[in-house]
Order: C-alpha cells, then sequence, then structure tokens
C-alpha cells in the first residue's frame, strides 16, 4: 500500500478564485471591434470621393512632386487624424462602463467565495478607494492603448500612400484592398487589447482586495487549455515562463515569479486561488478547499 504524501501547498486552506466575466470581457471585445470599425469608416471617408468607388479625392493631381497634392495629402491626414481624437471620447463612457461593471462583478464574486467557505460577507469591511483608483488608471492606460493603435493604423496607410506615389505605382484599387488588410491587423490589435486589459484589470482588484484581507499568497491556477505558456502538449511548449508548471504551486503577491502575478503577463489567463490565513481558521465551514 502506497502511503499519500501530504505535501504544505495540499493542506493550505484557499477561496474559490475569482475569475473574469465572460460576458463583460465580450461587451468589451464587441466595443474595441466597433472602434476599429469606425476607424476604417474615417479614413476610407477621408480619402476616397464614394464609399463606393475607387475614385480618391486627389485623383486629379497624382503626382508625388506636386507641391500642392502633398500639401492636400497632409490636410487629408490631418482631418483624418483629428477625426480619430473625436472619435475615442464618444467610447470612453462605454469603456468606462465596463470597467465599472468588471469591479462590482469582481467584489460580488469575491463575496459569495468568502460567504461560501467562512459563512461572513467579510468584503463589507473592505475601503474602495483603491480600486475606484484602479478602475481610472484601467480607463486611462486603455484610452491610450486605442490611441496608440489607431495611430498606427493611420500612419501604416499614409506610409502605403507615399511608397505609391514615389514609386510611381499608385493604385487606388490596391490602395482600399491595403486599408481593408490593415483594418483586419486592427481588428485583431483591438481584441488583444480586450482581453490582455481585462485579465491585468481583473488581477489587480483580487489582489487589492486579498491583501486588505490579509492573504498574501495564493496557490497558481491555470486554464488548463493548450494555450497555457509551457504546456507541453500545447501551443507554447517552450515559452520562457512557464505558467503551465506553476500550477498549485503557492506563492506571495509582493514575491511574485519573473514575469508577474497571475492574470498580469501579456495576455495571461492563469488566476490566483488565494490561500487564507491562520486567523480565520476559526471561520472556516468544513474542508471544501484546501
Amino acid at each position: 500500500m502506497t502511503a499519500t504524501i501530504i505535501t504544505k501547498a495540499m493542506m493550505e486552506k484557499t477561496l474559490r478564485p475569482t475569475k473574469v466575466d465572460r460576458q463583460l470581457l465580450a461587451q468589451y471585445r464587441r466595443i474595441m471591434a466597433a472602434i476599429a470599425k469606425r476607424a476604417k469608416e474615417i479614413i476610407l471617408a477621408g480619402l476616397f470621393k464614394d464609399a463606393d468607388t475607387a475614385e480618391i479625392k486627389i485623383q486629379d493631381k497624382i503626382s508625388f512632386n506636386d507641391t500642392s497634392m502633398a500639401d492636400e495629402l497632409a490636410s487629408i491626414f490631418d482631418s483624418i487624424g483629428h477625426a480619430f481624437t473625436l472619435t475615442v471620447p464618444r467610447y470612453s463612457e462605454l469603456i468606462k462602463e465596463v470597467f465599472v461593471k468588471m469591479d462590482a462583478v469582481n467584489r460580488k464574486k469575491l463575496s459569495r467565495a468568502l460567504i461560501e467557505r467562512t459563512g461572513v460577507d467579510l468584503t463589507k469591511i473592505l475601503k474602495e478607494k483603491s480600486t475606484q483608483e484602479q478602475i481610472q488608471l484601467a480607463i486611462d492606460q486603455n484610452i491610450s492603448l486605442i490611441n496608440t493603435m489607431l495611430d498606427r493604423d493611420l500612419q501604416n496607410v499614409k506610409n502605403k500612400v507615399y511608397q505609391q506615389l514615389r514609386t510611381g505605382t499608385f493604385n487606388t484599387t490596391e490602395l482600399r484592398d491595403f486599408i481593408t488588410a490593415q483594418t483586419g491587423k486592427t481588428k485583431r490589435h483591438a481584441d488583444f487589447i480586450a482581453q490582455d486589459q481585462t485579465h491585468k484589470f481583473n488581477a489587480s482588484l483580487t489582489e487589492i482586495r486579498h491583501k486588505q484581507l490579509d492573504i498574501v499568497k495564493y496557490k497558481w491556477r491555470n486554464s488548463g487549455d493548450r494555450r497555457v505558456r509551457g504546456n507541453p502538449a500545447g501551443l507554447y511548449p517552450n515559452s520562457k515562463y512557464n505558467h503551465w508548471s506553476r500550477e498549485g504551486k503557492v506563492y506571495y503577491y509582493d514575491r511574485p515569479p519573473a514575469d508577474g502575478n497571475p492574470g498580469q503577463p501579456i495576455r495571461c489567463r492563469c488566476y490566483a486561488e488565494p490561500v487564507l490565513p491562520e486567523k480565520f481558521n476559526d471561520l472556516l465551514k468544513g474542508d471544501q478547499r484546501g
């Protein structure tokens, strides 16, 4: 008969992890997709005379040496850039709404986990000032990322136009195709931002609230699928940072692995399963977790 070895990590008492809300993630992804789509519409409207034709607004002046054409092009791109600056604020309220909801859901999930484990809603003692600061930081950072994404989108189109003019190969159909392809890249980048920033935000809120409850360490939990870094049978078996091998291991928030706590590395979908301090022992209901 083989004896079961019980490690310290196995004996740790834990709470259910606070995971990202899938519906809110989907909502944010839709907002980002809408921004990418609107960017394409602005670029096409700025460059072309009609949405259904390939006739560009400077069609009658296609010459890189034409000074008036160069000035007009600069004016067109300035107008597109200005339209971008007017567009982003229109989405900022929608973005704020999503992050406010994420904050509320994060708190609610932690509350449920505590009641499930201890019978007491200990989130009532939490101070919300720090989480409110995180909401504003998240909004500011995401707006900055969106502006950078749109600036790069416009710059790539500008480079394409000027490259065609310099080489004397200006082709409006090719330019339209390029803009469409560029929009595809922007949509993928927008989706990346949505997923990455959502997990980072959730991880930050979770850490802040855990620390307020004197929860200073956690068990690393990964998503258990082929996209987990280091999964030998997955997509990234040779990743620099192995999140697969961290599964179930205990880490301190203030002494995280080299690439950060769960959810903080780029596109990380891992979660922190909070390890309860000893002061919780008298409150624990049975042995559901840990």
